[in-house]
């Protein structure tokens, strides 16, 4: 599917239920856009064998983020590269401030992208940050 279309499954620990898993697919909408949606396991076999969810499958529209980063963001990784490949040609005539140079996912919203001027970080870079155990 154009756009980067994706599916994911999340899951977390709680005392009171044990796993509890989640699935999310990417619908496209009529005016060209994508947004996420919630929906159940079934559903979810089906998106990733035809691309396409079933007619009758139960959808829920997935309106709030928790990115708190206050950047732009992204729905899809392939928009998110699509907008940097256009900044970069544009900057490629103006010869503006430091271009950005890639994308990388949200670390508080798997569902964002994020576009940065910063190289690839490597476990070494992380000044200031906290590594992942």
């Amino acid at each position: 599917m154009r756009g980067g279309a994706a599916a994911m499954a999340t899951a977390r620990y709680t005392l009171e239920k044990g796993w509890v898993t989640r699935f999310y697919a990417i619908e496209s909408v009529d005016n060209g856009g994508t947004h996420w949606l919630r929906i159940r396991r079934n559903a979810l076999l089906t998106f990733i064998s035809t691309d396409r969810l079933p007619a009758d499958a139960r959808r829920w529209t997935v309106r709030d983020t928790k990115c708190r980063c206050r950047k732009r963001s992204q729905p899809t990784q392939w928009r998110a590269l699509h907008l940097l490949a256009g900044i970069q040609l544009e900057r490629l005539s103006t010869r503006g401030a430091e271009e950005e140079k890639r994308v990388y996912r949200c670390r508080y919203d798997a569902r964002r992208w994020h576009l940065t001027s910063q190289d690839e970080r490597t476990p070494s870079s992380w000044h200031g940050t906290a590594a992942a155990l």
